[in-house]
């Protein structure tokens, strides 16, 4: 479906990517310098569209020619103080990790990263803390450069341009049990099962915990951890 007011340089969408990523592309196609000065230009709210509002969701979607429904599913959006919809999920904001910016490294080396129109994205699941593979490629998240002033963290496509590729580790089938529960409570509905009553950030910690246990044993302390996992 192709919407009028697209914009004449448009990008190809990416299955769960964030409306902020998607912004980011579009900018740096369109010539933009940062992805704040983009939607300066256009009329957007930065912090409006940062913070995953619908109506500025649906004017990204509107720009690059598409459907608004997935952006909107995969966007995290702050609803109430301390809490985000992602998915089919209410998330509070413990469970997230937006201080920085982690992306695919095989997703990031099959792009060309010089090429205006950019193709890869940064998925909205990519902002949960225990979510740390790309379950495409089956390889560990890495964290991109930090930007030189924080309202350009959200500008995805400007910081992968930082991004010196490195060897994607991969991770062993039997390791992804727990983290695909957590991507279940994402995108279906809650089960019946005693941990899906549980409110996503409690079990989120709960898989983290027994995760902890099961791969590095009962001695190790969270703080090591959670350096371990990067």
């Amino acid at each position: 479906m192709s919407y009028a007011m697209s914009l004449p340089l448009v990008v190809d969408p990416i299955a769960g990517e964030s409306a902020t990523s998607l912004a980011s592309r579009l900018a740096k196609l369109n010539g933009a310098p940062r992805l704040i000065a983009f939607c300066s230009d256009l009329g957007i709210s930065h912090r409006r569209l940062t913070n995953g509002e619908p109506a500025e969701i649906e004017h990204i979607a509107a720009l690059a020619g598409q459907a608004p429904e997935p952006l909107l599913f995969w966007t995290p959006q702050h609803f109430g103080p301390g809490w985000f919809n992602l998915g089919c999920a209410r998330i509070k904001f413990t469970a997230f990790s937006r201080s920085l910016t982690r992306a695919c490294p095989t997703c990031l080396q099959a792009a060309d990263l010089r090429d205006p129109s950019f193709q890869a994205g940064h998925r909205g699941l990519w902002q949960l803390s225990s979510i740390r593979g790309c379950t495409i490629h089956s390889c560990a998240l890495v964290t991109l450069p930090a930007p030189a002033a924080n309202k350009d963290l959200y500008d995805f496509a400007r910081l992968a341009e930082r991004y010196v590729p490195a060897a994607a580790y991969r991770i062993p089938e039997g390791d992804w049990e727990l983290e695909r529960y957590l991507i279940d409570r994402v995108t279906k509905e809650a089960g019946h099962r005693w941990i899906d009553t549980l409110p996503f950030h409690v079990a989120s910690q709960a898989a983290d915990n027994l995760g902890v246990l099961l791969t590095l044993g009962p001695d190790t302390s969270r703080r090591a951890s959670a350096i371990n996992n990067g």
